[in-house]
């Protein structure tokens, strides 16, 4: 399946390996600037995302971290979401519902279950799943090629 203007081609991702995840809005990937998460082109930098299984999660469950750091998406609030240190062994702060299927679809906070990560004009935050958004829908898949 290939998104947009072809720059993007969902592969379904490998939890071994790195990820870019695009939005289906504005077909702009996750990016983080800080502490802040944001949706912006591609050009890898701070785009790339390593999908890590914590001990004892479910099928599907992953702490999503900023390749090359030790940084990763964590829910403060139900309706906001940032940068954070990884932890060890993460609580539900920092764990994910992540689709590896290839289709695009929420990524759902185990924090706050029923809260999906919501693109909202370029600014990354959390928010109830609404029906069909397609600033909640996600796909996770292998980085474009330069």
């Amino acid at each position: 399946m290939t998104i947009g203007a072809g720059v993007f081609t969902a592969t379904p991702a490998s939890a071994a390996g790195r990820v870019a995840i695009e939005n289906v809005a504005d077909e702009l990937f996750l990016t983080a600037d800080g502490d802040v998460l944001l949706t912006g082109k591609y050009n890898g930098a701070d785009q790339d995302w390593v999908l890590i299984s914590p001990p004892g999660a479910a099928t599907g469950v992953y702490q999503i971290q900023l390749d090359g750091t030790k940084r990763c998406v964590k829910a403060v609030a139900n309706n906001d979401v940032q940068m954070a240190n990884c932890a060890a062994n993460p609580g539900k702060p920092q764990r994910w519902k992540v689709d590896l299927s290839g289709r695009a679809r929420p990524i759902e906070s185990r924090q706050y279950p029923g809260h999906v990560l919501h693109n909202d004009a370029g600014l990354v935050g959390l928010r109830p799943a609404g029906h069909d958004l397609n600033e909640q829908k996600w796909l996770p898949g292998r980085p474009p090629l330069g």
